[in-house]
C-alpha cells in the first residue's frame, strides 16, 4: 500500500525501516510505503492540521514538550502517542482510544493489550508507556474542558 490515513480502527504503526511501516488495525495488518511520522503528519493534513500544528497545540494543553501525543481528528478524539523521539527510527505510535491495557513483561518490554483482544509484546518499558498513556488521558481531558468553555 502506498499510502495511509489514520482511522478509528487503527492500533498502532510499527517501524520497519525509514521509508516504510506495518500498521495494525482492528482486524487487518499491513505494510505501508510510509514512516510511521509521515503516515501521522499526512493523517493530520487530510484531518485539516499539520503534524506540527497539532504537536503545537498538544504542547500548549499538556504544558510539555517531549513524546506529546498528537490528536489527529478532533471529531472522533482520535489520538496517537509517541513511544520515543518521533525522530528515532524505533519509534511506534499508539493509538489511545484503541488501547485496553499494559502490562510490565520485564524491564524491557511491554504487553500492550488493544480491543478485539489483539496483543503485542512490545519493546518498550512500561514506566515509559504508562507515562504516554497518562498523557494522553490528560490531552483528552484538556482539550474535551476547553471544548465546553466555548
Amino acid at each position: 500500500m502506498k499510502e495511509y490515513e489514520i482511522n478509528p480502527s487503527t492500533l498502532c504503526i510499527y517501524p520497519i525501516d525509514k521509508k516504510r511501516s506495518y500498521v495494525y488495525e482492528l482486524d487487518d495488518q499491513f505494510e505501508v510505503e510510509m514512516s510511521c511520522f509521515d503516515i501521522i503528519n499526512s493523517s493530520c493534513l487530510f484531518f485539516g492540521s499539520s503534524y506540527n500544528g497539532r504537536r503545537t497545540g498538544s504542547t500548549s494543553l499538556l504544558n510539555s514538550t517531549h513524546k506529546v501525543p498528537i490528536l489527529i481528528e478532533e471529531s472522533s478524539e482520535i489520538i496517537f502517542f509517541p513511544t520515543a523521539s518521533v525522530s528515532n527510527i524505533n519509534c511506534i505510535w499508539i493509538s489511545y482510544n484503541n488501547l485496553e491495557s499494559i502490562k510490565k513483561i520485564d524491564k524491557d518490554y511491554s504487553d500492550v493489550l488493544f480491543k478485539h483482544n489483539r496483543e503485542f509484546k512490545m519493546k518498550i518499558s512500561y514506566f515509559i508507556l504508562s507515562n504516554q498513556v497518562i498523557r494522553s488521558k490528560r490531552l483528552k481531558f484538556e482539550f474535551n474542558l476547553r471544548k465546553k468553555t466555548v
